[in-house]
Parts: structure tokens; C-alpha cells; sequence
């Protein structure tokens, strides 16, 4: 009897604990809303639209002392409904945001992939958090844009055609000297710069503004966060990669953030059975600054990030005997800009920044050989916008880069002994219009000059744009722009007697964009100009360096993404077309970082009982190039096709920790990236050689997070 009665109590305590309120959402048409975000605030508890606009919201936890209820949408006003309000008028009405400035709406400058910011997303924060494969690194997670080749050996951009020294990364409008993590040998580089700072994402796969130079191929563009995005937090990570922590301090005027990193990989390793053998395994230390302060008209931004890395890895190549590679670099960057509203439409920005790289490896090739490597970069910049009206403006600006490179190279065998050093100043100076020319169409033009006194020389880009909007969801845009680069430092360490790179660009691009779903396809062709060739001695040395290659690249882009309630998913398929006439090479051939075809499948599902978001993502490549010394031509032979499965699973425990796990190569595909071939031939006249495989055959990679803040429920999950 007992026992009955205190089931009629549970049962009771139950059925009053947990309560559902239903209603629907609809905008000022009276026309439903699907995919409409609700939740109370500090809490688990939400509910999104379906496609009729109904929800249901189930209240089975204890409300804070003042509820409030967040109501939002993309493209719509978010709204704040007090509980009371809320339970009153169960009907919610959306009014959709005013049109951006007309001028932003209708010119386009180039061809990009936007995320965050205050433009319209094709990606979120969420998805680079929780997207199978990136593991919340943002270059890795680039990598699914359509245009960006996946190079897994060093996981760098490579955008159409070009290689990773051809795309830059530039965080708040400045460039960064070295923005990936130290090479460890055939593991993907991630990004140096932390995802949790950044706010707006731009990935550029054809053409961008005069303002930014020394990027032939394309860029991604970071912006950091503003003030109102930081909380007054603290955060700690414990993973199978190491150890993170830091703390966020806020008031109404400015934020200070700092943060440090101990990363070891030796149980990495471990888990996902390297192939290589680590006598000392991967070790990082960084550390990260962030200041942000808000004046009357403007605002300050400050960041600096250092990191440290070293290892020793068992190196052997054929017959040679094994010896130890000992590996030490510093990777570090900081920047301060000023954005100042002048008044009368005019604005100012101005930046500084400075960059140091250095590697010290003692076994490079053998255990005779040693480099001692540094590169100390700093760039300064000025620029006025004038806005005249809605519908024309103006930018000038003006850049001083300076550049200081060194390098130590001995080999004890041999007696080579080898000391290149050189400074490279760099001049820029641009101006651009932005134009509205009719209702529908917009027009950016713009020119950039450079000069180098390293070479002597100087250059003249010019940029053009024209966008035409058909209505409101479809737009075409026409892109041509000259972009010239310096030479690589690998190229003027051994001779500064050359020329300016350059590409001439051409794009078009059609979009279709409505409320949660994105269309894009985009035809390319781009020309290569004075392309370094150079001949090899018998050091293995470049001699005779000249600015004689060409080359080309054609293709086209396409990209869906789309999502239903609680399911986002996005679909790439690229074509290239790509020869060269570069380096060594004699001929035009297809660079060994080209894959013909690739094609991508990703996906993420928000399980809302389970507060789990589960991530799936399928990637396709044709075969890579490479240089076949067993038979004739060039390039000519091509390693197999390569389908990789990446699954990532985020789950809150509650409003303070989640837990991540990601696997990439889940099915462990065996993937062969290309061939090193022995220098002499054996008895059989045969060049013997050793694939290069990835270090790892499989990824996992498992972290715990917790959170230590005034934070709700929905911003920890998009911190995931």
C-alpha cells in the first residue's frame, strides 16, 4: 500500500513538473515559419517551428527566477518575450530585418564564402565547431568549400590551381606571416589562429579587393570578435591531444582575454597507431592575448598569439642509414587596428603588426645536415573610406611591409655551408570605388601598385567587379582582377634577380540565396604568368633561376547547403583543369597538389532530447599526379582515387561541460598521396621508391569542455 501511494506521488510530481506549451510562428504576411529557434534562457529547454510553424515547448526542469524566452531566426528580428508575455500570447509574429545598406547589398567585390559577421552565412560558427573532419579548426574546415583542394599531407590552402604560398590568411584586415601550426612530417597543419576569437569567416576562391595584395590565388579572411560577442568567462579543455585553459574578463568599455595551451601527442599517437617513430612526440606550447576596447566612434583591437614547437622523429630513406630528425620552431604574431568614425562619412583604419618564424632542424636530409631558419615580418597600414551617399564610395589606403629573412643551411659531409640572408620591403598603395549603377546592378573597380626594392620592380593590378541581382534570392557577378605576388623566399634565398608572379582571373558567378538555403556555381579561368623555373645542380641545388614558367587553370565550383528544422547539410563537387610550367619542370604539367574531381557530402543533426549533435561528413578525390622516374614524361602517372568518412559526435552533459569525439577515416581507407623515388637505380636499371602515406591511418580525437560563466544552454552548444 505503501508502495502504490509513493507511486501516485511520483507519478503526480511528474505530471506537475513537466508541462507543454504549444503555439506557432509566422511573419507580418501571416505566412508560416518553419526552423524558428526557441528557448528559455540559462536553460536546456527549446523547441523549433515545424514546416507549418507549430511548435511545442516541454517545461520538465525548474525555470530561473526570471524566465525569458529567445525567439530567433536568420534573416528575422530576434525577440526577448518574458515568461508571463509568452504563456499569455502563444502566437508569435517575426518582422523579417531591414535590407542591408543598398550600397553592401548590390556590389560585390569577388567571389566569396561568407560565415558570421553581420553577413549573410554560408557557414556558421557551429559548423566549423562540429563539422565532421575540421575538428573546429577553421582551415580545416575551409577545405569543404568547393574551389580548395585537400592536400592532407600538410592541410594548407590550395586554392584553384595555385599552392599554398599563393593563398594568404589576413585576420581583421592584416595579413599573417605564418598562419598554420609547424610542419610535422605528412600531418595536416591547422590553423595558428584560434577559432573561439574569430567572428567572420570569407573564404576567397576568385578575385577580392584592391586593398589586399601578394595573394595570387585566393584568401581567407578572419575577423575577429567585437566586444558585445565576449562573455566574462573562464574555460578549460581536457583532450587525448593535451591540455587548454583561459579566461575572458568583460565590462560595458573593453575585454581582456588570455589563454595557454599544453599539447603532447604522445597519447595521440597512440591511439591512432603513428607510422612514424617518435623519439620524442609532438609537443606544443602556446599562448594567446586578445584586448578589445570600444571608443565613442570606433574601437581598438589587440592580438597576439605565440606557440612553441619541437619533436624527434627516426627518419630513413632506402638503403640510407636511419637518423634522428630534431625539430624546434616559434611561430609568433600580434596586431593592434584602430577603427575611428571620422564624421562627414569619412572613416579611418590603421594597423600594425609584426610576425616571427623560426625553425631549427638538425638532421634535415641526414644526420650531417642541419638549417637554422628566421623570418621577421612587419606590415603597416592606412585607410580612408568616403562614403558620398547610398549608392557611391571611395577607399585609398596605403601598406608598408618589411621583410627580413634568413637561413643556415651545413652539411658536414658534403661541406656545404650555406648563409642566404636578404630584406624584401614591399611599397602598396590602392584606391577603390564601389558603385551602385542601377537598381539591380553594382560595380567595385578597382587599382593597386606595388613596389619591391628587393627586385627592383614594380606592378600595377587592376580589380574589377559587376553584380547583378535579378531579384532578391538570384544574383550573377562578373570578376576579372590582375593579382601579382613576390617571389617565395625558397626562390630569392638563391636568387633575387626575378620578377614579379602574377595571374590574370577571370569569374563567373551565379547565386541563388533564400532564407536557410544557398546555390552557388562558379566558372573559372585563370592565366599564370612568370612562373619561377629554375634548373638543379649536382647539390640538388636551384640554379639558374628565371621567371619563365606559365600555366593555367579552368574549371567550375558548385555548392548546395541547405537546412531542415534541426538538420544542416551542404553538397561540393569541383572540376579542375591545371597545368604548369614551374620549378624543375622542362614541360607543363599537372602539379601533384591537383585532384581533377572531388566532391563532398557533409552533414549535422541536433538531437534535442539527447542534447547531441551528430556530424557526418563524405569526401571524394581522383588520383594525384606525381613523377614517375621509371618511365617517361613528366607528371605523367597518377596515384588511386581516395573516399574518406569523417563522424563527429558533440553532447552536452549540461549548461557547463560537453563532451566532443570526432574520427576521421572512420573506415580506414589507406589513401597514397604520391611516391619518393631512390636517386640511384638499382640492378635492374629501376628506380626503386616509397609511398608517402598519411602519419595516421585513423584520427580520434576526444575532448571534454567546461565552461566557468554567465552562459545559456544555446551559446554552449555553438561553442562546440
Amino acid at each position: 500500500m505503501k508502495k502504490s501511494i509513493l507511486f501516485l506521488l511520483m507519478l503526480q510530481v511528474l505530471w506537475v513538473s513537466s508541462q507543454t506549451y504549444k503555439g506557432s510562428v509566422s511573419d507580418m504576411k501571416d505566412e508560416p515559419l518553419s526552423g524558428v529557434n526557441l528557448y528559455i534562457d540559462q536553460t536546456f529547454m527549446g523547441a523549433t517551428s515545424d514546416s507549418l510553424g507549430n511548435y511545442s515547448l516541454t517545461v520538465d526542469e525548474e525555470l530561473p527566477e526570471h524566465p525569458i524566452v529567445k525567439i530567433e531566426k536568420e534573416g528575422y528580428e530576434n525577440q526577448s518575450v518574458d515568461w508571463s508575455e509568452f504563456i499569455a500570447n502563444p502566437t508569435i509574429i517575426l518582422q523579417e530585418k531591414e535590407r542591408e545598406d543598398l550600397l553592401e547589398e548590390v556590389v560585390i567585390k569577388g567571389s566569396r564564402f561568407k560565415a558570421g559577421g553581420n553577413t549573410k552565412a554560408v557557414f556558421n560558427q557551429m559548423d566549423i565547431y562540429t563539422g565532421a573532419g575540421s575538428m573546429g579548426d577553421i582551415v580545416q574546415f575551409s577545405q569543404t568549400v568547393p574551389g580548395v583542394q585537400t592536400v592532407p599531407t600538410d592541410g594548407k590552402l590550395y586554392i584553384r590551381g595555385g599552392n599554398s604560398s599563393e593563398s594568404k590568411v589576413f585576420v581583421d584586415g592584416m595579413e599573417v606571416l605564418e598562419p598554420y601550426t609547424q610542419p610535422v612530417p605528412n600531418t595536416p597543419a591547422r590553423s595558428a589562429i584560434s577559432t573561439d576569437l574569430i567572428n567572420g569567416i570569407s573564404i576567397s576562391t576568385g578575385g577580392y579587393s584592391a586593398e589586399y595584395g601578394q595573394s595570387m590565388s585566393g584568401g581567407l579572411f578572419l575577423e575577429t570578435k567585437p566586444l558585445e560577442k565576449y562573455e566574462t568567462e573562464s574555460n578549460f579543455t581536457l583532450s587525448t591531444v593535451g591540455v587548454w585553459g583561459g579566461t575572458t574578463q568583460k565590462n560595458d568599455k573593453q575585454m581582456f582575454h588570455i589563454a595557454g595551451a599544453i599539447y603532447n601527442l604522445t597519447l595521440s599517437n597512440w591511439l591512432n597507431g603513428s607510422r612514424q617513430h617518435f623519439d620524442l612526440p609532438t609537443q606544443v606550447y602556446t599562448g594567446t592575448v586578445a584586448y578589445n576596447r570600444l571608443l565613442k566612434k570606433g574601437n581598438i583591437k589587440y592580438l597576439a598569439n605565440y606557440a612553441y614547437t619541437k619533436f624527434k622523429v627516426q627518419q630513413q630513406f632506402f638503403d640510407n642509414p636511419a637518423f634522428q630528425q630534431d625539430f624546434g620552431g616559434h611561430n609568433l604574431y600580434h596586431h593592434i587596428v584602430f577603427n575611428y568614425d571620422l564624421g562627414n562619412r569619412y572613416k579611418l583604419y590603421a594597423g600594425a603588426n609584426y610576425g616571427f618564424f623560426a625553425q631549427d632542424i638538425d638532421g634535415v636530409s641526414s644526420n650531417t645536415t642541419t638549417v637554422n631558419m628566421q623570418e621577421n615580418k612587419s606590415q603597416l597600414k592606412l585607410k580612408l573610406n568616403k562614403k558620398i551617399n547610398n549608392k557611391l564610395e571611395f577607399n585609398v589606403g596605403i601598406e608598408q611591409f618589411i621583410n627580413h629573412y634568413q637561413q643556415h643551411y651545413t652539411d658536414v659531409n658534403t661541406h656545404i655551408d650555406y648563409n642566404p640572408s636578404f630584406n624584401n620591403p614591399l611599397t602598396a598603395v590602392y584606391t577603390e570605388m564601389n558603385m551602385v549603377l542601377a537598381k539591380n546592378l553594382g560595380l567595385s573597380a578597382g587599382l593597386r601598385y606595388e613596389y619591391s626594392n628587393l627586385l627592383k620592380e614594380s606592378n600595377l593590378a587592376p580589380r574589377l567587379s559587376l553584380n547583378y541581382n535579378f531579384d532578391s534570392y538570384h544574383s550573377l557577378v562578373a570578376v576579372y582582377g590582375k593579382y601579382f605576388q613576390t617571389p617565395t623566399n625558397n626562390y630569392l634565398k638563391y636568387s633575387s634577380q626575378l620578377d614579379f608572379t602574377n595571374t590574370d582571373n577571370y569569374v563567373l558567378s551565379y547565386t541563388y540565396q533564400k532564407k536557410l538555403s544557398i546555390l552557388k556555381i562558379e566558372t573559372y579561368y585563370k592565366r599564370y604568368n612568370d612562373l619561377v623555373s629554375y634548373t638543379v645542380n649536382q647539390n640538388n641545388v636551384p640554379s639558374f633561376l628565371t621567371n619563365n614558367g606559365k600555366g593555367y587553370a579552368q574549371g567550375i565550383d558548385v555548392f548546395w547547403k541547405d537546412k531542415k528544422a534541426n538538420f544542416t547539410y551542404w553538397l561540393g563537387y569541383s572540376f579542375i583543369d591545371s597545368k604548369r610550367k614551374y620549378d624543375q619542370f622542362t614541360t607543363e604539367v599537372r602539379p601533384n597538389f591537383i585532384t581533377q574531381h572531388s566532391a563532398s557530402i557533409s552533414g549535422s543533426y541536433w538531437f534535442d532530447k539527447l542534447r547531441t549533435m551528430l556530424s557526418i561528413s563524405n569526401s571524394f578525390t581522383t588520383g594525384r599526379p606525381y613523377d614517375n622516374l621509371n618511365i617517361m614524361g613528366e607528371n605523367e602517372s597518377k596515384t588511386s582515387s581516395v573516399f574518406m568518412t569523417n563522424v563527429s559526435v558533440a553532447h552536452m552533459i549540461d549548461s557547463r561541460k560537453f563532451i566532443y569525439v570526432g574520427i576521421n577515416n572512420i573506415f580506414n581507407s589507406e589513401p597514397t598521396y604520391g611516391y619518393i623515388y631512390n636517386t640511384v637505380p638499382n640492378a635492374q636499371g629501376m628506380y626503386d621508391r616509397d609511398a608517402i602515406l598519411p602519419n595516421n591511418k585513423r584520427n580520434i580525437f576526444i575532448g571534454m569542455f567546461w565552461t566557468l560563466g554567465k552562459q545559456n544552454a544555446k551559446e554552449q552548444i555553438e561553442k562546440m
